[in-house]
């Protein structure tokens, strides 16, 4: 089938009321349609966090593109280097019952010798937290092929390689420890085995992040099984797995099945709303639901900057990236600082998870292509994640919900006095007669498909027009009106209604002008420092 000329299905699941959400979810689902389109993606799907709880979960394009199968939110993907994250906490919860300290070399609790062939300081557990133990990066022992070799034959094999198997001449070791930041699967694979060695039960590592996270967390459709085949990924896991593809020009191939041995740097399957409850769980200070994976203290130390920051281009924009342990620090001395890791299975899929604390907004999102044309970190996720960062830039203030019996009609009245007002303001000469805002109200119709209560009461309307209509046209009198009870709903009230309405601070008109000072001075208020 051509599965590109076929009409793109979508999914959602919506948990949430609030207008400042439902804002931003209807804005990002149509951003993601036309994304998805644009770069040919063949699916994606999402789940996007705020105030603690997942509000949203969408899905877009196909699971399987030959046989038409949709994209739906309970559609696992395979994570890529986003498993790494489990490995860290893993580690931290090992040092939480003092069972290793960060600063322990690591050849205290391996079957085999680490040695820096370069020399300089021993390597520690910290060293392979932040990235700076001198080992090179490697393509996580990618096989077509899963082998019988357990995870510590696989590192032990492959630190007694010179070079790194995936490029001749790349050496395995590039510099000493301590030095900078390098990215190293192997290194991140060592700290999976040494929570398979530390743990008091010796459970094998996908097991032990089975019982210590991902169960804990109710994460329903999520494993970290030894390798990303249908022999080690349970059957209602599997049967949910979505098919990774390469994209090149106007196809989309079928990846090959690889696996990763050095499975700890990156290999666990789930959907986007079970790893989302994962980084709720560091952003909630090591908890979910009353269910803690970590104390406050060790997420804290996971999030201060360990190594020297680095510029990166996002595409959007350039952003300042600092190592934490294991986690990415993104622009960290600033209000919009976030801790993320993207990853990516070769050669089929593309993941990234974010999370924005001084916004309280998480989301993760998964989408199964990946391109062989150069595109390391494909442009859809490079844009979902300027969207979503310009958006919490950008938006104003959360507005408490208003608590008043009779909001559908103030909500009314004020539109009837802001659409009377608009035309005096471009001169019209006349007033708006009530014949003809009644016959105005009559023909007004909710926003289609509208998510939330519109809040209309016609009658409300008319009393709005009629009450401007009826004003000198001077616009001192239109401000002493708003201010005085003549009005029939407070100016308070009315301020707080004008931002729920989508009220902007810019308007010229008179009462508008007079609503949208008080929201930029509200503004001004809110950002000040407390």
């Amino acid at each position: 089938m051509n599965a590109t000329a076929v009409p793109l299905p979508t999914k959602a699941v919506v948990n949430t009321a609030k207008p400042r959400d439902l804002r931003l979810v209807e804005a990002l689902h149509a951003f993601l349609v036309s994304l998805v389109r644009a770069h040919g993606v063949p699916g994606l799907n999402i789940a996007l966090a705020r105030d603690g709880r997942i509000v949203w979960e969408g899905a877009y394009g196909y699971a399987d593109a030959r046989s038409g199968k949709p994209m739906t939110t309970e559609t696992v993907f395979h994570s890529g280097s986003m498993g790494k994250t489990y490995t860290g906490v893993a580690i931290m919860q090992l040092l939480e019952k003092e069972l290793l300290e960060l600063e322990d070399p690591i050849n205290e609790y391996l079957p085999f010798k680490v040695a820096n062939p370069l020399g300089g300081p021993e390597i520690t557990l910290r060293h392979l937290m932040t990235h700076t133990s001198g080992l090179g990066g490697d393509a996580a022992a990618s096989v077509f092929v899963k082998s019988a070799r357990s995870l510590a034959e696989v590192l032990e094999a492959a630190y007694s390689r010179p070079t790194q198997p995936f490029a001749d001449g790349i050496p395995t070791w590039t510099q000493v420890a301590g030095l900078k930041r390098q990215y190293s699967n192997i290194g991140i694979a060592t700290l999976g085995l040494i929570v398979e060695r530390v743990n008091p039960e010796r459970l094998p590592y996908s097991q032990y992040i089975q019982r210590e996270i991902m169960d804990p967390l109710g994460m329903r459709y999520a494993q970290y099984p030894p390798a990303q085949t249908q022999e080690y990924v349970r059957q209602d896991i599997w049967q949910r797995m979505s098919t990774g593809y390469q994209t090149m020009g106007e196809v989309w191939i079928p990846s090959a099945p690889v696996v990763f041995e050095e499975f700890p740097a990156g290999g666990f399957v789930a959907t986007p709303a079970d790893h989302l409850r994962f980084v709720l769980a560091m952003m909630q200070g090591g908890q979910l639901n009353g269910v803690r994976i970590l104390s406050a203290e060790s997420v804290k130390r996971m999030l201060v900057p360990a190594v020297p920051g680095h510029i990166v281009d996002y595409g959007i924009e350039l952003v300042r990236e600092r190592q934490g342990l294991i986690w990415w620090l993104r622009d960290w001395d600033l209000p919009s600082r976030a801790f993320h890791h993207e990853g990516g299975h070769m050669f089929g899929w593309r993941t990234l998870s974010i999370a924005y604390p001084q916004f309280n907004t998480a989301l993760v999102v998964a989408s199964d292509r990946w391109s062989a044309l150069g595109e390391y970190w494909t442009p859809e996720m490079q844009q979902i994640d300027g969207f979503i960062e310009n958006w919490l830039k950008g938006e104003p203030p959360e507005v408490q919900p208003l608590n008043y019996a009779s909001l559908a009609y103030k909500a009314s009245y004020l539109r009837g006095m802001l659409f009377a007002e608009s035309y005096r303001f471009i001169g019209v000469p006349e007033s708006l007669t009530e014949e003809q805002a009644r016959t105005i109200a009559a023909a007004t119709v909710p926003t289609p498909n509208a998510v939330v209560d519109p809040m209309w009461d016609a009658e409300a309307f008319v009393s709005g027009v009629m009450d401007i209509s009826a004003l000198s046209r001077h616009p001192q009198a239109v401000r002493e009106f708003a201010q005085s009870p003549a009005m029939r709903i407070p100016l308070s009230e009315a301020q707080h209604i004008f931002i729920n309405l989508g009220g902007a601070g810019g308007t010229f008109a008179t009462l508008g002008g007079l609503l949208g000072s008080y929201r930029s001075s509200e503004q001004m208020t809110r950002s000040k420092p407390q």
